[in-house]
């Protein structure tokens, strides 16, 4: 969302304090506390989108917009105004700024995707039910004017209207100091706000700020979660980290689906190579998040169908060193993320993020290395079409004749990849097979907007009408309880069903 690191903490431990202080319930208090952190975790679905809009990094655009009062349409339009295309020619910027208005209202409807994702990675996540449908409400406003249902005042729910408050509270902090936060509360209280827990927060803001002055916010904030803290067990963990990655594998459309491939991979090479039980469950659970880093790249760089910069190159190899530092604080995720960090690492230590040695490379790495290859390699990506099985092991046997890939790991990910069975497969068949009862032609509709593709664009694969398309795509989303084409690709994804275009 292009803000600076531990926002979400910072908010969440002041939710927590403007909860106590405005005598909020302990189970509100609770919610709460959780949707601090996970109330922009549906940004992915709308990443490409954004990337188009905005001209470029969408990222950088998200941090001029994180004071804009939404509720007000001339702020917004205001703040881009004055960013968009800065320091580019002016024939560029103006064809920037005609783009943004053009395009300005399709990012506006992404909102119910946002929330539709996030809703469905906190199931995943184990949370409650409550704070799943408290995630439907991040962007709506106390007087309306929010999105996308335009709910109002108590319509939404309690634990949300404290976390909007704390979340630009702590914004406007950091922007311009305590007595900034102050003035935006009592501007937006009974507008954006609650206006109880807005006056609530104002009342006591200069203490609770200066509580967010701490040597280690991250320890403040798991200190901060009220009553006894809440645990995902062994048997929901796998559950979670795939969360993780669908949660990065959003970031572009050309890689839904990307993580449980080659965690799949990894994992059935590292049993051919037999590897202890608990290394290969490793091997499986970096596979999932091995590319959380993702989130932190702009879109824009993942869509680009021409060669990449120098400069976008090194945002390429950043997202690699981001997934370890996004993982390094528990001692699970901080062994899994120093393992799936290494995916991009060679034997001749050309690889990066850290050029690590042969030596430094333990087989987990390896097979992860090989795997993420083949994987990538037979999707389609936007200079590219996905490409063929043999042309693909050709490719892999070559970066282990020279040096670069492990020969043994290389040979177990091609077995494993020879022997995969496809869990979904077009055309024919019952579909009873399928899941949510989707028949096969619905399964075929649903593969390819999965990848992104537009209506016209099914069609043309499919050789039917776009209208038939939009037919099977209602009937789809029916049957498997989605709104969104972000929900539906949430749901190809956590079932196996996207694939190659």
């Amino acid at each position: 969302m292009g803000q600076p690191l531990e926002n979400a903490q910072r908010t969440a431990i002041l939710t927590v304090a403007i909860g106590r202080a405005a005598g909020v319930a302990p189970r509100d208090l609770k919610d709460a506390y959780y949707l601090a952190f996970l109330r922009y975790v549906g940004c992915t679905a709308d990443a490409p989108i954004a990337a188009d809009v905005f001209g470029g990094d969408e990222i950088e655009a998200r941090s001029w917009l994180a004071l804009a009062d939404w509720g007000k349409p001339t702020d917004v339009l205001r703040i881009l105004m004055r960013n968009i295309g800065a320091g580019k020619s002016t024939m560029r910027r103006a064809a920037m700024i005609a783009n943004l208005l053009v395009k300005m209202p399709r990012l506006n409807r992404t909102a119910e995707s946002h929330c539709e994702v996030a809703q469905s990675l906190a199931d995943d996540l184990g949370c409650s039910v409550r704070v799943r449908e408290a995630l439907g409400y991040s962007f709506e406003r106390w007087d309306g004017r929010g999105f996308p249902r335009k709910k109002r005042g108590d319509a939404i729910p309690l634990p949300m209207r404290l976390v909007q408050v704390a979340d630009d509270m702590q914004a406007f902090q950091r922007a311009g100091g305590a007595e900034a936060a102050a003035a935006m509360l009592a501007e937006r209280a009974g507008k954006a706000f609650d206006p109880a827990l807005a006056e609530a927060a104002r009342a006591v803001a200069p203490e609770l700020l200066a509580a967010l002055d701490v040597q280690s916010v991250w320890d403040a904030a798991i200190a901060a979660e009220p009553g006894a803290p809440d645990y995902v067990d062994e048997t929901a963990i796998d559950g979670a980290l795939q969360a993780m990655g669908a949660f990065a594998d959003l970031k572009s459309s050309y890689t839904r689906g990307h993580s449980t491939g080659v965690a799949d991979l990894a994992a059935g090479a590292a049993e051919r190579l037999g590897l202890a039980p608990d290394a290969v469950a490793d091997v499986r659970r970096a596979g999932y998040v091995h590319d959380v880093g993702r989130a932190g790249v702009s879109a824009a760089v993942w869509e680009k169908e021409g060669p990449l910069t120098d400069g976008e190159w090194e945002k390429v190899r950043l997202h690699a060193y981001y997934t370890e530092r996004i993982l390094a604080r528990p001692p699970l995720l901080a062994r899994l993320g120093a393992l799936g960090a290494c995916d991009h690492e060679r034997l001749d230590g050309n690889g990066y993020p850290h050029r690590l040695p042969a030596g430094s490379l333990p087989p987990g790495a390896r097979v992860l290395a090989a795997a993420d290859m083949y994987q990538a390699m037979r999707e389609t990506r936007p200079h590219r079409r996905a490409i063929s099985a043999e042309e693909i092991a050709t490719t892999l046997e070559s970066e282990a004749d020279k040096g670069r890939l492990d020969r043994e790991a290389v040979r177990a990910v091609l077995e494993t990849a020879g022997h995969r069975v496809e869990r979904v497969r077009s055309g024919g068949g019952d579909s009873e097979r399928h899941p949510g009862g989707l028949t096969d032609r619905e399964i075929d509709v649903l593969r390819l907007v999965a990848r992104g593709l537009t209506n016209k664009e099914v069609a043309n694969k499919l050789e039917i009408s776009a209208r038939t398309v939009g037919h099977h795509l209602a009937h789809t989303y029916e049957k498997i309880g989605v709104t969104t084409r972000a929900g539906a690709a949430m749901f190809a994804m956590k079932n196996g069903i996207v694939g190659a275009v």
